[in-house]
């Protein structure tokens, strides 16, 4: 099982539980879903600035 945590302005629609970052202005979310399967999902790398 893997969790994505990528921080997004909105969740996709096929996310179950998405969740308010909490004190991120603009507001932010992730999405909670657990993941199954080979191989897990891939995360988007952190934006370098």
């Amino acid at each position: 099982n893997s969790i994505c945590m990528d921080e997004v302005n909105k969740c996709a629609a096929a996310c179950k539980d998405c969740q308010r970052v909490e004190s991120s202005e603009p507001p932010r979310y992730v999405c909670k879903d657990r993941f199954t399967g080979q191989p897990g999902p891939m995360c988007k790398p952190r934006a370098q600035n």
